[in-house]
């Protein structure tokens, strides 16, 4: 069976944006490399300083696993929606 592609979705930037991070702080999520890790990306920019996609060296080298690196929450483009 293929596998599905998780994306950002209207939902999950909803729970983003009312959650639990502090403005400065750092969000780090593990994806499968895709159709869709762009999309994380851009979903995110907006409201993060900086942005960085990290692949541990213990990695195999046909993984598709990749780390989606984001800090400095509310200092991005879009850092007057961000609270607290």
């Amino acid at each position: 069976p293929a596998e599905k592609e998780a994306s950002p979705t209207m939902d999950s930037k909803a729970r983003y944006e009312g959650g639990v991070l502090l403005r400065g702080g750092s969000l780090v999520i593990k994806l499968l490399e895709g159709a869709g890790t762009q999309d994380w990306a851009a979903t995110l920019r907006p409201h993060f300083r900086k942005l960085a996609y990290m692949r541990p060296r213990a990695t195999r080298t046909r993984s598709k696993e990749v780390y989606l690196v984001c800090s400095g929450l509310g200092f991005g483009q879009g850092a007057a929606s961000i609270q607290g």
